[in-house]
């Protein structure tokens, strides 16, 4: 007993120490206090392992920090990456876009537009199938050059000339085989030769009112042509100037006309009636050859001379009255008139 209470003495005051705190204030044997060494054992190895943990967890919490940090880099790269990616998307949306504005225009331009300008200054320009001149002076053969060059004659339907242009010269038109109508202001004052030659399609013209003179050939071959209006300041139908408007039905010549030239109505063959005025004193070869349909025709007194075949083949003539005034009579001038009684 004395030995072991001795022992336990010695034991209590040992674990004092060791707790650091007083005997009296724990009563605990030895397999408690076995137990408690080897828990502190233990809580002194958890706390080196943690101690090592926290030195492995700062040295991982360092790594992390520096693989955020990376992939904050990253992400700042990325981001940078993605904003260059957008700005490069958008800088490829405005390009698309711009390079769609431009090919709708190049396709505008090539199915419906085109223009051009005359070494004179006048321009002309085509849209939908209008053709519009403008400027000042004489259009001519140089317009219809400049059309065809850019393979547009054949898609003309319409032509409007604006004021200032003073004349249609040679050939202005020549070939626009689709062309319908024609508006043509008071400051032309000529209508020069072969103008309006094979445009097929044209029905109806107006001539403005300063126009003296119908070029030669100037609607030869108008074959769709039914209705022609001359203006009384007309003095002259020149050569060919109707020449085969098989279309024609209705002309009127004004008072003031001197002469009609060789060919002006030939092959006219839907002329069913004409009126020539008393100003007239010539006409000329052939003006009514061909003319199948022609079955009324006056010749007024101030004529001189019928010229060479100037009725040949208007089988429907019926009668004429020859007026006193004329003094000679061409070689067949109504030859094959196989209605004549």
């Amino acid at each position: 007993l004395a030995v072991n209470l001795v022992l336990s003495g010695s034991t209590l005051a040992f674990a004092a120490e060791t707790d650091g705190s007083s005997p009296e204030t724990s009563a605990v044997d030895a397999s408690e206090t076995g137990t408690k060494d080897e828990s502190a054992g233990n809580e002194t190895g958890t706390g080196s392992s943690d101690m090592t943990g926290e030195a492995d967890n700062g040295s991982n919490i360092k790594a992390a920090k520096t693989v955020l940090q990376n992939a904050g880099t990253e992400n700042g790269a990325g981001t940078d990456e993605e904003d260059a990616e957008k700005g490069s998307g958008a800088d490829e949306k405005k390009e698309v876009n711009t390079l769609a504005e431009e090919d709708d225009n190049a396709r505008t331009a090539d199915s419906a537009e085109a223009s051009g300008t005359l070494s004179n200054g006048i321009t002309w320009e085509l849209t939908d199938g209008v053709l519009t001149v403008s400027g000042s002076g004489v259009a001519d053969q140089e317009l219809s050059d400049s059309i065809d060059s850019q393979a547009k004659l054949y898609e003309v339907i319409s032509v409007k000339i604006e004021e200032g242009i003073t004349g249609l010269g040679y050939c202005a038109f020549w070939g626009c085989e689709n062309l319908t109508e024609v508006s043509i202001p008071n400051s032309v004052t000529e209508i020069g030769a072969y103008v309006f030659d094979s445009c097929k399609n044209l029905k109806k013209i107006t001539i403005p009112s300063k126009v003296t003179e119908i070029g030669n050939g100037a609607f030869r071959h108008c074959v769709s042509l039914t209705e022609v209006v001359l203006p009384e300041s007309i003095e002259k139908i020149s050569y060919m100037a109707f020449c085969d408007c098989s279309s024609l039905d209705k002309i009127t010549i004004p008072k003031g006309v001197k002469e009609i030239e060789g060919y002006a109505f030939s092959g006219c063959k839907s002329l069913t009636g004409i009126s020539i005025p008393e100003s007239v004193t010539k006409i000329g070869w052939k003006v009514f050859e061909g003319c199948e349909n022609l079955a009324n025709v006056t010749i007024p007194k101030g004529v001189t001379a019928i010229e060479y075949k100037t009725f040949e083949g208007c089988k429907s003539l019926l009668e004429v009255t020859i007026p006193s005034s004329v003094k000679t009579m061409g070689h067949g001038a109504f030859a094959d008139c196989t209605g004549l009684d």
